[in-house]
Formats: structure tokens, sequence, C-alpha cells
């Protein structure tokens, strides 16, 4: 999701300095005179209803709607009628503006569907004509995708984008296609197959004709890491050229911690054309540019940040005698129960061999070369996953209990969940989102026909590839570079007698994703509040 918002804010900043759909040049006092006509905008709100073409969300969304909100109070006659246009769009603004300062939970939710609701209500009334019309189109779409309503959020940036006014707003189709491709509920729409987004996503940007750093990005994402069983889809050399014109077309995007997104993207096409060398020049680059802490650490979000007093230790392994007695006393509570969680374990791994379950998943970053990287998610950010995988594996879930309240990691990526890779496996080096974590490795299973190592941190330094051992438990800051693989020849299940009903080619691990010890309670809450 944070590369995600990074695409959509990319949206708000071209978006503030283009005019979108231009109507006529009326005063704002005239268009509140003439409720039949379309509302257009003239200064001071031009600037402000540009800034709105943006589905991510945050401070910027409040000081815009703050101005917006107020130039048009200063404009609105004492007698204008609720049921006119602007004063439809004033009570849309101020209830998305409230929502925006909430803290979540019920009344927040309760705001933003009054806001959508006024909004659906000012688009009715005025079609999708003039710049009032764009910025109502642009943040009901914004709150469908903040509430994982990822058709109705595509349907409404797909009726404007096919609008006559609408065929050169490049901020819309950024956002379409965006939604297209990362909206996180598509994953219980079956009837919009990822493949089918993705291609739709490449033919909303192939109408943009002109050199745009949001559409090449984009452009680049679809080529570097399609989604699986598009294939035609991946060309990294492409990507990576992508990439790279994009910051030539606009060099801020590859600058400060904005453009941590734009890194993370290049390293990874580069990654999967194995270009090692020319990756970690890549993240070496990005470090000095102050993008990342350093280029073996590459978080998405970086809490560990000294300018925000935080100062959290960076290492990429740790001991269990590194952390606190409560978080150690925690662990060993759970790793008392070992015997009952390698036998669920293996009683899942071994459903889904026999091809009975189809619980485990593949891993959804796409960055397994080779091999296979099957999941299946428990808990996510600390509440339990919409895969009901509790429901098969109750007594793991009923193990890691006692962790989810002070323990268990609720910051955004944050997961508890059982990992299993294949004894041909290769995973490319990769950061994980955040450094206000730690992941707890707890080895369920371990052939001893094969070997599969991990290795953390600079791979030039001491002692930073470990290997896996049932019983000994591995603690890592995933946020350091990693990359995983076994030691199988490729189809290496394949050539073990009865391999598919067999368990023998899978190393599976409990995974359990902790707060970083150095965090202050009060920042754990403030980062619990941010649900991705």
């Amino acid at each position: 999701m944070v590369v995600a918002r990074f695409y959509l804010v990319l949206a708000v900043h071209a978006a503030a300095q283009t005019r979108g759909p231009a109507g006529d040049d009326c005063s704002a006092t005239g268009t509140w005179a003439n409720p039949s006509t379309p509302p257009t905008a003239s200064p001071p709100h031009l600037a402000h209803l540009a800034a709105l073409a943006t589905a991510g969300f945050g401070r910027a969304d409040i000081v815009t709607l703050n101005a917006v909100i107020l130039s048009l109070k200063e404009q609105q006659p004492s007698d204008a009628p609720a049921h006119h246009p602007l004063a439809i769009f004033l009570a849309a603004a101020r209830a998305d503006r409230t929502a925006l300062k909430g803290e979540g939970g019920a009344e927040t939710a309760r705001l933003f569907h009054k806001a959508s609701n006024l909004y659906t209500d000012f688009i009715a009334r005025v079609s999708q004509h003039g710049d009032f019309g764009r910025a109502a189109h642009l943040r009901l779409a914004a709150i469908f995708f903040r509430f994982s309503q990822c058709r109705d959020a595509a349907k409404v940036l797909e009726t404007w984008v096919a609008g006559p006014a609408s065929h050169s707003d490049i901020a819309a189709k950024v956002a379409l296609s965006t939604i297209l491709m990362d909206c996180p509920g598509w994953s219980r729409d079956l009837a919009m197959p990822p493949g089918a987004r993705w291609h739709r996503a490449l033919d909303v940007l192939s109408t943009v004709k002109i050199d745009d750093a949001r559409v090449l990005l984009l452009q680049g994402r679809i080529r570097a890491r399609p989604p699986r069983g598009s294939t035609e889809l991946q060309n990294s050399t492409e990507a990576v050229a992508l990439f790279r014109k994009a910051a030539a077309v606009s060099p801020s995007i590859a600058r400060g911690v904005r453009a941590r997104a734009y890194w993370q993207e290049l390293g990874m096409a580069l990654g999967r054309l194995r270009d090692r060398r020319a990756a970690t020049a890549a993240h070496a680059e990005a470090a000095a540019l102050g993008v990342w802490p350093s280029e073996w650490q590459r978080p998405a979000q970086s809490v560990g940040d000294d300018s925000k007093g935080l100062n959290l230790r960076a290492t990429p392994w740790w001991q269990l005698s590194d952390l606190p007695s409560n978080y150690q006393a925690a662990i060993e509570r759970l790793l008392a129960r070992q015997a009952e969680l390698i036998a669920e374990g293996l009683q899942l791994l071994r459903a889904h061999a026999l091809g009975g379950s189809s619980l485990f998943a593949n891993e959804i970053e796409g960055i397994t070369l080779s091999g296979q990287w099957l999941e299946l998610v428990l808990f996510d950010q600390g509440i339990e996953s919409e895969t009901r995988g509790c429901h098969f594996a109750p007594f793991i879930c009923g193990a890691v209990e006692h962790l989810l309240d002070s323990y268990a990691a609720r910051v955004s990526g944050s997961q508890i969940k059982l990992s299993a890779i294949s004894c041909d496996a290769t995973v490319m080096p990769h950061c994980g989102r955040t450094d206000a974590r730690l992941r707890l490795h707890l080895p369920l299973h371990v052939p001893k026909t094969f070997e599969w190592y991990i290795r953390a941190g600079d791979p030039a330094g001491w002692n930073t590839t470990r290997s896996w051992a049932v019983g000994v438990p591995l603690l890592l800051d995933d946020s350091f570079e990693h990359e995983l693989w076994g030691t199988g020849e490729p189809s290496c299940c394949e050539n073990i007698e009865e391999a598919r009903y067999t368990i023998e080619c899978f190393r599976l691990i409990l995974i359990v994703d902790i707060w970083h010890p150095d965090l202050s309670l009060a920042q754990k809450q403030k980062l619990s509040s941010v649900r991705s």
C-alpha cells in the first residue's frame, strides 16, 4: 500500500500544476447564482481543486480541503438553498475533512460514508462537467479506495476518464490505473482477475501521449512485476528503461524520502534481471541522496529517523537476549508449545501437498525467482486475517494469542503467518516494509534432505547468513536487505519419490512480527492507528 500511495501522491503533485477539464471562467459568485449551470472554478478555487486529484490520504488533503471550504464559504450567499450543487459540495468537503482528521473507528467511517453520499449527489446533479465535478469524482474514488471498495472506485474514475472533457486528465488516469493494480479489495472480487485489471491499466496509460513521470513509473511497474500468470506483460529490461526515463523527465521523484518507492521499484527490476552489481549501485546512490538509512536498510516506512528522536537500534540479526525480559518471556511461552505447533503446521502443509487444501497461497510481492514460496496468513496487523486461516489452525492461533495485545506488531504490513519454501526456491534480495518491527522465525519443519539459507545485511559482512533448524528461533530486522534460497536442483520436489504426496521438499516456519523493542507505548499506539 505504501507503493500504491506513492503513485497516487504523484498524481496530486502534477495535478496541482495543471488544470483539469476546463470550464467557463465564471466567477465563484456566478456559480452560486446559477444553480442550473454546471459549476466551474476560478481563482482561488482552481489550485485547491486540482490538488484534490488524489486517492491518497494525509495531512495535505486536510489542508487542501480547508482551503476549498474557506473559499467557498466566503462566496456563499446567505440565502443559498441547501440543495444548491455547491452547497452539497461544501457539505461533502466538510464531512471529508472531518473524517480525515479522525483517528479511525465507527465515527470516522460514518463521516466518510456521509461524504461519499454527498459527492455522489453532487455528481448526479451536475453531470461530470467542470473542476468541481472532477474533484468530486476523484475524492469519491479516494474514499472507495480507502475502504477497499475497488470496483466502485474504478467505476467512478472509468466514468470520469471516458468523458469528452477528460481525455487529457493524466492525474485521473494515473489514479484509475493505480486503483486497478493496487486496491486491496480486489482479492475478494473474483470477477476481475489481476491479469485483466493490469492489462486495463496499461490500456488506460497508453492513451497518454506525452512523457509523464507518473505514467512511466506505472508502466515500469507493470513490466517489472506483473501479477502471477501474466508473464506476457513482464519485461524487466524495459522496466528499468522506463524507470530511468521517469527520473530524467522529473528528477525530483528520485530525491528525498518520498522517492523510496521509485528506488524500490528500480532495484526490484534490476534484481529480476539478476544484475546484482547494478542493483547495489542503485541502492548506494539512493542512500547517498538521503532516501534510505543505508544502502542495506531500505524500509518503505522508516520510523527510526534520528530527526524524530527515536534512535532505534538497527542491526540485521538479533539474539533473543537482546530483547527486554518481558519480550523474552512472551517468546519462551510460545516456544514451550512447540510440539503442538509443529503437529498442526505439518498437518496443514500435508493437506496442501495432498491437494486437498488450497489454504496456502503464493507470496504476493512477486519476488520468488524460482521454486515456490507459499504462505498462510493468520493475523494481519494484529487482526485475524480474512483468509480464515485460524479456522484451520486453531491451536497455532491460540498459542500466539498472548502476543497480540503487547508484542505483535500492528504497523502496516506486519503479520503472523506460516511460510513454506520449496527446496529449489530462490527469493531475490528485498527489504521489509518498516523498521518498526522485528521478524521472529520459529522453524517447524526443516527436512534433512536439503538445506535452506537466509542472508540479511551486507553480504560482505561477518556472519550474515543463517540456516534454519527445528527448535532454534531466528530473529531479524527485515527492513535490512535479505534473500533466501534452497540447495535443491530445479524441480527437486519432482525428484522425490511420490513428491506430491510428501512434504519433504518444503521448509515450514511460523513467522511472528513483533514490535521493535525500542518503541514506546505511545509510539506503538500511533503506528497502530495507520492501517494499510
